[in-house]
């Protein structure tokens, strides 16, 4: 079992140079450069399943784990109206997008 912290924010590359403003306005491209303190703070949880054996690692549970903030009532009837790309792909609402033992339990 593998899991990783996937940040939402981030954040600014360091020598990244951008003009903001042209004579004729606002490039269309720009990067947001700037982000609210929960946007900076916020991650989601990626649990995968892992084995050597290429047959088996097809079939094992890939888990995207987020907190109630950020994926709202309305982000999962989004989501899940869209199939996912693979049937092993499970999305997971939580108070938390921590991992802890029930959280555990519930994907083993």
């Amino acid at each position: 079992m593998d899991e990783t912290s996937l940040k939402m924010w981030p954040g600014v590359r360091k020598g990244l140079v951008s003009r903001t403003w042209r004579k004729t306005g606002p490039y269309p491209l720009r990067v947001q450069r700037k982000a609210g303190l929960s946007l900076r703070r916020s991650a989601t949880s990626y649990v995968a399943f892992i084995v050597d054996v290429d047959a088996v690692q097809e079939t094992l549970p890939q888990n995207l784990i987020g907190n109630e903030h950020l994926l709202t009532h309305a982000a999962m009837d989004e989501l899940s109206a869209e199939p996912l790309a693979c049937r092993f792909c499970f999305l997971l609402r939580r108070k938390s997008a921590w991992i802890d033992t029930t959280c555990l339990v519930h994907l083993i």
